[in-house]
């Protein structure tokens, strides 16, 4: 089973339904799921997606989302360790760290992303999700 690492942004794609991106944010999680992909978040990730899905489709329902994201996902555990490691990364962004700490540490193959700049220093290949479809689709 290949495993990735999603970041935030991408979960923010799906509930906000962006649609001026190049590939589909509401196929993206369901395409994997198919493909039998171990899919990974952090746990920090589910409350910005959280907070973001509140302005968009509303409390209960975001509350539902997380509820049924967390299920289909396994969420990696922020703890003081992690938190360490990510302050003394070389990550210009906290959040970015933790985001890349967590991946590392679970051993995935890909950090899914569309932040071009952050996880470069990362052990953990960075790869927008447009890249990492055609792969899904082997």
């Amino acid at each position: 089973m290949r495993k990735v690492l999603i970041d935030t942004n991408i979960f923010i794609d799906i509930i906000c339904q962006r649609a001026n991106l190049p590939y589909t944010p509401s196929r993206f999680l369901p395409e994997l799921i198919e493909q039998d992909y171990e899919i990974h978040v952090a746990a920090t990730s589910l409350k910005d997606v959280y907070y973001c899905a509140c302005k968009v489709i509303g409390e209960q329902a975001s509350r539902e989302y997380i509820c049924d994201l967390i299920d289909l996902v396994q969420v990696n555990s922020v703890d003081k360790l992690v938190c360490h490691k990510a302050a003394h990364s070389n990550e210009p962004d906290f959040e970015d760290g933790i985001v890349r700490i967590c991946a590392e540490d679970s051993r995935v193959e890909y950090l899914v992303t569309r932040d071009e700049s952050a996880f470069a220093q990362s052990t953990i290949k960075a790869i927008r999700p447009w890249e990492l479809l055609p792969q899904v689709a082997k």
